[in-house]
């Protein structure tokens, strides 16, 4: 499992790759100390495919990211960077090298998943992967990872896959016509029992069927390669990566997975934070547009309330109320104010609480009101 990236790659970073840079480091950020708090086992994070380290434009790539965070930090973390090409690993070892708690491992990430796999029954295991190609991924291989959960291991994911890339090869691998939603762009040829290694499965195939558009086809695969993450975990989200506000296709998308109610409330916020900052720049405050935030409420206000209250059919803890929206809208809504939709849809008599308490804590019982008055957007 190579990332297959030579030098050129690392000459300068794209812009949608920040968009991933910032999730990474704002959660990383987050988790160091409620993993150390909580659990008490010592952190070991991994990066599995990395190449330099840094960027020809002196951007950080991640594994100098991570490195920085866990510096920052008043909790000690190892952290495990794994390059297989020989030039960028020696580039590697000279970018980490001032990070005592940091090793730069040589080959592949495949090659140093037996010493993943004996450190996740020791250790809380964040694992960082971003493949730069679709082989780089065996999803097969890392369930003997992601099997340890069962026996009490913590075991987090944060995955870059690029279902567009995916569902071209499988179209391909099936001899499915282009669409006009794909480049033109030669594909590479990968073997059905190979797409099954990266998907953990053939589930894929039923995907691409002539009659599914290629817009839904990938849209389709990221929601086949979650279920198959959800047999192990008992949260996965995803963020969708684009390039421009306008696009219909991501340009990849980044998997979270997780166990704890925590860690997915931290990550949604991350995520919403990094949408924000990515709209932000698509529509400059020079551009009349009204702000961010309302344009996300007008977007998606209503469904959201929708939500709320859909979730709170019966007498149900604010936590879990929040907690159930997030799952649903991850990464448009912070979670403080998901709390406040909650406030504001208790104010207008749209909720009650079984106290009759405005004033709530998240054990809080909370119920939506029979008949429920009609919604509006406050």
């Amino acid at each position: 499992m190579t990332h297959q990236a030579d030098e050129q790659f690392f000459v300068a970073k794209r812009s949608w790759s920040k968009q991933k840079d910032r999730i990474l480091e704002g959660y990383l950020s987050n988790y160091l100390p409620k993993v150390s708090q909580a659990i008490g086992r010592p952190i070991l994070v991994v990066d599995g495919f990395v190449g330099p380290g840094k960027f020809s434009d002196n951007s950080d790539g991640s594994p100098l990211l991570i490195a920085r965070c866990i510096a920052r930090s008043r909790f000690s973390a190892k952290l495990i960077a794994i390059e297989a090409n020989a030039s960028l690993h020696k580039q590697l070892c000279d970018t980490l090298g001032p990070f005592s708690f940091a090793t730069a491992k040589h080959g592949s990430f495949e090659e140093h998943l037996g010493d993943i796999l004996q450190a996740s029954k020791t250790h809380s295991v964040f694992l960082f992967l971003d493949p730069f190609a679709l082989k780089g991924l065996d999803l097969a291989s890392l369930d003997h990872v992601f099997r340890l959960l069962e026996a009490g291991s913590s075991i987090e994911l944060l995955l870059n896959f690029n279902a567009f890339a995916f569902c071209r090869c499988a179209r391909a691998s099936l001899k499915a016509p282009l669409e006009i939603d794909e480049e033109a762009a030669p594909v590479p040829t990968l073997s059905p029992a190979v797409l099954n290694t990266i998907a953990g499965g053939d589930w894929w195939q039923e995907f691409v069927a002539p009659d599914v558009s290629f817009v839904d086809q990938v849209d389709n695969t990221i929601l086949g390669f979650r279920k198959t993450l959800e047999t192990r975990f008992k949260h996965v989200q995803f963020y969708k990566v684009f390039a421009s506000d306008s696009h219909r296709i991501p340009k990849y998308f980044l998997v979270f997975a997780s166990r704890s109610d925590t860690a997915l409330s931290l990550m949604n916020d991350e995520a919403v934070n990094a949408r924000r900052e990515f709209l932000a720049n698509e529509y400059p405050r020079d551009s009349g547009l009204f702000d961010i935030v309302q344009l996300e409420k007008t977007r998606h206000g209503a469904d959201i309330d929708a939500t709320i209250l859909a979730g709170a059919r019966e007498w149900t803890e604010r936590g879990t109320l929040i907690q159930h929206v997030i799952e649903c809208w991850f990464g448009y809504l912070l979670r403080k104010e998901i709390r406040s939709r909650i406030q504001e849809l208790l104010r207008t008599g749209h909720l009650a609480s079984k106290d009759g308490r405005t004033t709530l804590n998240d054990n809080a019982l909370i119920r939506q009101c029979e008949p429920p008055p009609l919604l509006f957007d406050s």
